[in-house]
């Protein structure tokens, strides 16, 4: 063993130094819906990954492998695009007009998405100081608790709502005129 600057090189004895292990990448599904093309995380629709887990059983022996088909789901692309970039940017692919946040709210419903049940006006108003991206995520799920949500206590509840619709109407520089319009027709 050789003597480098007074040091002995008797280390090379040590373990191993390893390489940390990357994360790993949540597996994607191939699905059609509709006449689209996805390739989609379950993990965050837990609709999908039941369907996906029903079709799979029963078709296992009839045809292994096969693309998993689905039929129409209103607004799904505008949903995937709140799954995949955050809720606030739904606003920027709906008109200003309540029927499409209805559709697009029962459609999270109907996927059973998390992150937009359970939700408290508190929360979300919590949520909407921290920053600007978080502030339109917060936004959407307001708009989403105010339209599919369900109230213990609905005086309550209600003063809440409106103390968080008021923040929001309140702060134009945090958020668009379009928030404001769509936050204000849904409450």
């Amino acid at each position: 063993m050789g003597n480098v600057g007074g040091y002995e090189s008797h280390h090379r004895h040590r373990a191993k130094v390893t390489e940390p292990t990357k994360p790993i990448a949540p597996t994607k599904t191939a699905i059609k819906i509709s006449n689209h093309h996805y390739e989609i995380e379950l993990s965050k629709i837990p609709y999908l990954a039941a369907y996906a887990r029903f079709e799979a059983n029963t078709k296992a022996n009839t045809n292994p492998g096969s693309l998993l088909v689905h039929g129409p789901i209103a607004l799904f692309e505008v949903a995937l695009i709140g799954i995949r970039l955050g809720y606030g940017n739904c606003f920027d692919f709906l008109p200003a007009e309540l029927p499409h946040y209805h559709t697009l709210c029962d459609t999270y419903d109907f996927l059973q998405v998390d992150g937009l049940t359970k939700q408290s006006f508190e929360q979300i108003k919590r949520d909407m100081k921290l920053d600007m991206f978080k502030a339109r995520d917060a936004a959407f799920r307001l708009v989403y608790l105010i339209l599919i949500g369900e109230f213990k206590d609905d005086e309550l509840d209600s003063n809440k709502a409106y103390n968080v619709v008021l923040y929001v109407l309140g702060h134009h520089e945090i958020f668009t005129p379009q928030i404001r319009r769509v936050v204000r027709a849904a409450y």
